[in-house]
């Protein structure tokens, strides 16, 4: 059985039907899948934008908390290798 988008009714294959939506079974082709999640967005603008912003403060942090994870791995293995040189003197 072909699986075809419910809201255009063309045939969905793994070019135009996202893996997310086909392991949900939601039978929408990714062009109206952008066309209905624009108007929501559109239609729904402080939602989104407190969302968005929600989402950019946890990158912001997970991107500092990577650079400081980093850095501490950095220097600890910098000074390992340094009292190895050391305690072979």
């Amino acid at each position: 059985m072909d699986k075809i988008c419910r809201k255009c009714e063309i045939a969905l294959d793994d070019d135009n039907w996202t893996p997310s939506r086909q392991r949900a079974r939601n039978y929408i082709c990714k062009p109206c899948g952008n066309t209905s999640q624009d108007k929501w967005r559109k239609n729904n603008k402080t939602k989104y934008n407190a969302s968005h912003a929600k989402y950019m403060k946890k990158k912001k942090m997970d991107d500092e908390y990577r650079l400081k994870y980093n850095e501490y791995h950095r220097n600890y293995h910098a000074n390992k290798k340094i009292t190895k040189i050391l305690e072979e003197e």
